[in-house]
């Protein structure tokens, strides 16, 4: 019969976070999940996050205790970070300010080390096939940053990176526009009128101002912008001939398109005029997940491949 539960204290000394995970790899009761790559400017409107989740899936409780808490090894050096577990009591409008609570609304943050309560002296509490969720939270000293924090996993070297900002590649059409200027104008008139003490005719002139309106400061406008593609910090993808391409939150989302027409409406003249559906279709990939060298399949119609290409960045 299977134990029922089991309580296990991992280090006697400080631990790494990857390390952290390779104990949960590693261990036959566990079921580990993570993130890889994460494209993010690291500030406090747009924190760099990075995300584990773990399920036990054999006895029917863990328990765990670690003294001495994780550690981190970022290269180059971070402003900030915080280690963060999901908690649905953590949902106070305050947790949304991310300067005071950097875990965010909805979690709360967890150090593997300080039991929730004194009551306790394990840190954590793991029941059967419930997946607990964790994350790294990370403040950059500058956006453009790429942070490496990775390190060796069981037999595999897990070497993720915090990239910098998506730099989306667009192709605009141009036009010249004018602002609006005013400026005053005076104008002059002159009349004549008769003089009854002197009965002669004397000239008089009026003058006002009033203000007149004009086109200046000629600049060129962008309208119709189209992506045709995204680079990070290592890598850019160009969108193919023939495709529309978005980024939809974290995708980069590569549209087949129908004899030229690009619009999201062309998908129902396909059903209007009887087409088969394989003569549409969309891919759509997670921008961290885009490795130097990977091809990508949009449609098995037109046979088109896309190449991810490697930038001149060193990292």
């Amino acid at each position: 019969m299977a134990t029922k539960a089991y309580t296990k204290y991992i280090a006697a000394t400080l631990i790494s976070i990857i390390a952290l995970l390779g104990w949960f790899d590693n261990s036959k009761h566990f079921d580990v999940e993570r993130m890889g790559d994460v494209t993010c400017a690291g500030t406090y409107e747009e924190p760099c996050e990075w995300g584990y989740n773990i399920t036990l899936t054999t006895i029917q409780v863990y328990y765990i205790q670690n003294k001495n808490g994780t550690q981190f090894d970022f290269m180059p050096e971070v402003k900030d970070f915080y280690n963060c577990k999901k908690d649905g009591r953590y949902r106070f409008e305050k947790h949304k300010d991310r300067t005071q609570h950097p875990c965010g609304l909805g979690w709360r943050e967890f150090d593997w080390k300080t039991p929730l309560t004194s009551k306790y002296k394990y840190i954590n509490k793991f029941y059967k096939n419930k997946k607990q969720e964790f994350k790294i939270v990370v403040f950059k000293h500058n956006p453009e940053d790429v942070i490496k924090f990775g390190g060796s996993i069981t037999k595999d070297e897990f070497d993720p990176y915090f990239y910098g900002n998506l730099n989306i590649v667009q192709n605009c059409k141009t036009r010249e526009e004018f602002d609006t200027c005013e400026r005053i104008v005076i104008h002059y008139s002159n009349y004549t009128f008769i003089n009854n003490k002197t009965e002669t005719n004397e000239s008089r002139q009026n003058i006002w101002d009033s203000i007149k309106s004009y086109d200046c400061n000629p600049h060129e406008v962008e309208y119709d912008c189209v992506i045709i593609g995204i680079e990070t910090d290592k890598v850019k993808i160009t969108c193919p001939p023939n495709t529309r391409c978005d980024v939809i939150g974290t995708n980069w989302c590569m549209l087949d398109c129908f004899d030229g027409d690009c619009n999201y409406n062309a998908k129902q003249l396909v059903s209007v005029l009887k087409l088969p559906d394989y003569i549409w279709s969309s891919k759509c990939i997670e921008v961290s997940n885009l490795k130097e060298g990977m091809k990508i399949k949009i449609s098995d119609f037109k046979k088109s491949i896309v190449r991810v290409e490697k930038l001149s960045v060193s990292i």
